[in-house]
C-alpha cells in the first residue's frame, strides 16, 4: 500500500514537473523564423549576442508593433506587475499583503490624471498612433502566445494594456523620485522627539530662525506614527521587491575635451537591482529615423537614448516638487488660505484575492489627494505635486526627444513636462553639451523650506505658481567644456532639494581634471571607479582622533588592529579589501552612535535617507555639537567619545559576520537580482539572480549602496546601466546591462551579462548592418 501510494506521489510530481517544463519551454521567446502579425509589410528583427533586438521597417508603425511584441515575449510579467503596482491592482495577484500598497496608488490616480490632461492638451497624433502600434504589438502577443511561468504559477490571464497603463507607469517613475514621501514625513515626526537645534541643524536646509511655523501638535503626531507606518509597509514591498528609481550619474565632455575632437556623454541612472532589469534595449530603425534606446515596461519611447546625431542621459533632479499640507476639511469643503474650497471625491474597488471586494473613497484638493484612509480619515494630510498640473505632458516629451534633430527641437521638448524632476544631459555632433531641467518647482514663499508639513489655512506657506521652464537653472555648452550631474545641487541655483551628499559630484569633477583629453576607453575607468575622494578626509578625522591618548588607551587590542586596517586602507571598495569592511561598518555605526535618541524605527526611516551621510559629513568636524551627547550616561559626551563607541560596535558586527577581526568587503556587500515572486516560499530563490560579491559602495562613482541599514550592506541599487557614447562614431557605442536583455529565465540572455558588468566591463552597442538569423514579422493576408 505504501508503495502504491509512493509510486502515485512520484507520478504526479514527475508529471507536474512536466508539464511546467513544456510550459516553461513553450513560452521561451522567439528569435529567429517567422511570425504572422499585424504588420503591413515585412518587419526584419536581428538579435545581436546579447539579445539585443534590432529592428529594421519600412514605416514606423510597424516598427513599434515589433518593439511591442518583443517586450513582451521578453518582459511580460514585469509588464503586468509594474502596471499593477502604478494601478493599485497588486492585491488582485498577490493578495492582502499589498493593499496597503494598492490604497496608495489608487490615491494617486496616476494614469487618470495624465489621460484627463490629454483631454485639453492632447498628444502629437503620430506619437498617439505609435502608442496604438505598440499596445497592438503586445496585446497579439497576449492573445497568441504560451504565457511565462509566472502566470502559471499564480494562475491568471493578463488582461489587454491600454494607454493608462503606459501613463501610470511613468507616474511611478515620477512617484519613485518623490523622496518627499520619506522626509517631510519624518522630520515632521521627529520635531517633536529631539531637541530643536538637533532637528534644525538634522534638516537638508536649516531654518534661520529660532522657531520655524509649523503645524505640529501631539494629535497629529499619533496620525504621523500611523501614516509612517503604513508607508513603511508599502516602502518595503516596492523598495525590496520591485524597485525604485535611487540617484543617477551622468556627464558630457564636449569637443576640446576629448581626444575624437566630439563630445563624449555618459550615464549610469542608479535604480534597484531586480530580475529583470528596469531597461529593455532596443535599436529601431525606418528610412529617415533610427533610435538606440533604453525602454521602460510599458513605454514605447526611450528614456535613454541615442541617434546618429544626438543622444542624452538622466539624473533625478531632486529639486523638491512635492509638499504635504494639513487640511482644515468641513464636510466636503477645505480651507486653503482664506479660501473655501470643495473636495472632489473618486470611489475605487480594490479586488482582492482570495477576500471580498474593498471599497475605497479618495479625497482630492485641487493640489492632489488627501491621504485621509491612511489615517483613519481623520488626518487631512493632502499631497501637492507637480505631477498634477495641467499642463503635464511627459510621454509627448519623451516622443519629441527621440525625434528630435537638433539642441533647440530637445530643449522644447523637455519643457513638455511639469513631472517626473530630471536633469537630461544632452550632446551632439555638432559639439553642444547640456543640462536641461525635466519638471517644475512651486515658487515657495521666502523662508518657507518644504520638508515639513505645511498648513494649508495659513497664507504664509501656500502657493498657486510655479517656476516656468526658462527660469530653471539649465546649463549649456559652459567654458570648461564640461557638465557633471550626479544628484547634487546645481551650482548656479539656490532653490530647495533634496540634494544627495556631493561625494559622487565632486569626485568625478575630481577625476575629469586628471586628463586633459578623454576617450571612451579612459571614461570607463571614471565610470567604474570604487573611489570617494572624502572617504580619506574622513578617514584622517577618525583615525586623529581614536589616536589621542585620551581615547586610544580605551581600545581593545582587536579595535587597535581595526583602526589600523582602516589607516592603511588605499580606499578602494574592492571584492577582497578588509579595509573597506573596517571603514563602512565604522562610519555606519557612529551615524547610529550620534543619532541614539531615534528608535529603531525612527532611526530606519532616517538611514534610509542621503541626509544621514550628509550629516556624517557636516557633525565629524562639530566635536562638541550636542548631536554626539549619549542618551542616559548622565554624562556630556562629544564626538571622540562616540567613536570610540561606534569603534566597539565595529567589532561586534564584523565579528558576528565571521570576521577575524575584519572580512572581505565583498562578503558583506552581496548583491542580489531580486524577482518579484523572488520572497514566495520554496521558489523565490529559483528566480531570484545570486548572491554576487560587488565592489563598489554608497557614495562611490559605481555607486552600489545598501538602502537604509536593517540589512546590513546588501546591494539594493546601483548603475541600472552604463553608457559611453563618443558622437564621432555613434554606431559603436559602448554599454552594459546588469542582468541582461531577456526576463525569461530560459532565454540565452538571461542573466547572461551580471560578470561583465561586476567586473566593470563594456560591450558595444552596435547601430551598423545585421547579420546572422532574423525573426521576420510577415504581414497577416
Amino acid at each position: 500500500m505504501i508503495k502504491k501510494i509512493f509510486i502515485s506521489i512520484s507520478l504526479i510530481i514527475t508529471a507536474l514537473t512536466c508539464w511546467i517544463g513544456y510550459r516553461a519551454i513553450a513560452s521561451k521567446p522567439q528569435y529567429h523564423g517567422e511570425m504572422k502579425a499585424s504588420v503591413k509589410e515585412l518587419v526584419k528583427v536581428h538579435f545581436d549576442e546579447l539579445g539585443v533586438p534590432h529592428i529594421h521597417a519600412t514605416n514606423e508603425l510597424d516598427a513599434y508593433y515589433a518593439l511591442g511584441s518583443i517586450m513582451a515575449s521578453e518582459r511580460l510579467f514585469q509588464m503586468d506587475v509594474y502596471r499593477r503596482l502604478s494601478q493599485g491592482k497588486l492585491s488582485e495577484v498577490f493578495g492582502a499583503k499589498t493593499i496597503k500598497t494598492d490604497k496608495l496608488f489608487r490615491s494617486l490616480r496616476l494614469g487618470q490624471t495624465i489621460a484627463q490632461n490629454l483631454k485639453t492638451t492632447p498628444i502629437d497624433e503620430f506619437a498617439d498612433n505609435l502608442m496604438d502600434s505598440f499596445l497592438k504589438g503586445v496585446n497579439d502577443y497576449i492573445s497568441n502566445a504560451t504565457l511565462p511561468l509566472e502566470f502559471l504559477i499564480l494562475n491568471y490571464q493578463p488582461h489587454p494594456f491600454s494607454k493608462e497603463d503606459i501613463y501610470s507607469f511613468i507616474g511611478y517613475m515620477g512617484y519613485s523620485f518623490g523622496i518627499a514621501f520619506k522626509v517631510d514625513l519624518l522630520y515632521s515626526d521627529l520635531k517633536n522627539k529631539l531637541p530643536y537645534k538637533v532637528w534644525n541643524d538634522l534638516r537638508y536646509r536649516p531654518d534661520d530662525i529660532s522657531s520655524p511655523k509649523t503645524v505640529y501638535n501631539s494629535a497629529l503626531q499619533n496620525k504621523l506614527s500611523i501614516l509612517q507606518s503604513n508607508l513603511d509597509d508599502v516602502f518595503k514591498i516596492i523598495d525590496e521587491q520591485l524597485g525604485t528609481f535611487e540617484g543617477s550619474n551622468a556627464w558630457a565632455i564636449g569637443k576640446s575635451k576629448s581626444k575624437s575632437g566630439y563630445p563624449i556623454l555618459a550615464s549610469d541612472p542608479h535604480i534597484s537591482f531586480t530580475n529583470p532589469g528596469i531597461w529593455y534595449e532596443a535599436h529601431l530603425k525606418t528610412p529617415g529615423r533610427e533610435i538606440y534606446g533604453h525602454f521602460l515596461p510599458l513605454v514605447p519611447f526611450a528614456v535613454l537614448g541615442h541617434d546618429q546625431h544626438k543622444g542624452w542621459g538622466i539624473t533625478i533632479s531632486y529639486f523638491d516638487d512635492m509638499d504635504f499640507f494639513k487640511f482644515k476639511v468641513d464636510g466636503n469643503l477645505y480651507q486653503f488660505g482664506n479660501e473655501k474650497r470643495e473636495l472632489k471625491t473618486f470611489n475605487e474597488i480594490i479586488k482582492v484575492k482570495g477576500q471580498e471586494d474593498i471599497n475605497y473613497q479618495v479625497n482630492y484638493t485641487h493640489l492632489g489627494p488627501m491621504l485621509g484612509d491612511y489615517l483613519g480619515r481623520e488626518g487631512n494630510i493632502g499631497l501637492a505635486w507637480t505631477y498634477y498640473l495641467k499642463r503635464n505632458r511627459p510621454l509627448h516629451g519623451l516622443f519629441h526627444m527621440g525625434r528630435a534633430k537638433n539642441k533647440e527641437e530637445f530643449k522644447k521638448a523637455v519643457s513638455y513636462a511639469t513631472s517626473p524632476g530630471l536633469n537630461m544631459i544632452y550632446a551632439d555632433d555638432k559639439g553642444n553639451i547640456a543640462r536641461y531641467i525635466h519638471g517644475t518647482i512651486p515658487k515657495r514663499k521666502k523662508g518657507v523650506i518644504g520638508d515639513i508639513i505645511l498648513d494649508a489655512s495659513d497664507p504664509y506657506f501656500i502657493y498657486d505658481q510655479y517656476y516656468s521652464f526658462s527660469e530653471l537653472p539649465h546649463l549649456e555648452n559652459p567654458k570648461e567644456d564640461v557638465i557633471v550631474s550626479a544628484n547634487f545641487q546645481p551650482e548656479d541655483s539656490d532653490v530647495f532639494g533634496y540634494w544627495q551628499p556631493n561625494d559622487r559630484y565632486e569626485t568625478i569633477h575630481h577625476s575629469l581634471k586628471v586628463n586633459e583629453k578623454w576617450d571612451i576607453k579612459d571614461l570607463q575607468m571614471v565610470q567604474t571607479a570604487n573611489v570617494n575622494v572624502f572617504n580619506i578626509a574622513l578617514r584622517t578625522i577618525f583615525s586623529k582622533n581614536l589616536r589621542d591618548k585620551n581615547y586610544y588607551f580605551q581600545l581593545s587590542d582587536t579595535q587597535k588592529i581595526l583602526l589600523t586596517m582602516m589607516e592603511t586602507w588605499n580606499g578602494e571598495y574592492a571584492i577582497d579589501s578588509l579595509g573597506a569592511s573596517v571603514f563602512h561598518v565604522f562610519a555606519n555605526q557612529v551615524i547610529r552612535a550620534m543619532m541614539d535618541e531615534l528608535n529603531d524605527e525612527d532611526f530606519e526611516r532616517y538611514c534610509r535617507l542621503a541626509i544621514s551621510w550628509r550629516n556624517l559629513k557636516k557633525f565629524v568636524y562639530q566635536p562638541n555639537h550636542e548631536i554626539w551627547d549619549i542618551k542616559g550616561t548622565g554624562d556630556t559626551e562629544d564626538r571622540n567619545d562616540v567613536l570610540v563607541v561606534a569603534m566597539k560596535k565595529t567589532q561586534e558586527y564584523l565579528e558576528s559576520r565571521g570576521g577575524s577581526p575584519s572580512i572581505a568587503w565583498g562578503k558583506i556587500h552581496p548583491i542580489i537580482f531580486e524577482h518579484p515572486l523572488g520572497k514566495a516560499p520554496l521558489i523565490g530563490g529559483f528566480f531570484n539572480g545570486g548572491p554576487y560579491e560587488a565592489p563598489g559602495a554608497y557614495n562611490q562613482i559605481n555607486n552600489m549602496r545598501n538602502v537604509g541599514c536593517q540589512n546590513g550592506f546588501l546591494t539594493k541599487a546601483g548603475p541600472s546601466t552604463r553608457r559611453l557614447i563618443d558622437f564621432a562614431d555613434t554606431t559603436m557605442s559602448y554599454g552594459i546591462l546588469p542582468f541582461g536583455n531577456s526576463g525569461h529565465i530560459l532565454s540565452p540572455f538571461y542573466g547572461d551579462q551580471v560578470k561583465a558588468f561586476l567586473e566593470g566591463k563594456y560591450r558595444v552597442q552596435k547601430m551598423g548592418p545585421s547579420k546572422g538569423k532574423s525573426l521576420n514579422f510577415i504581414p497577416r493576408k
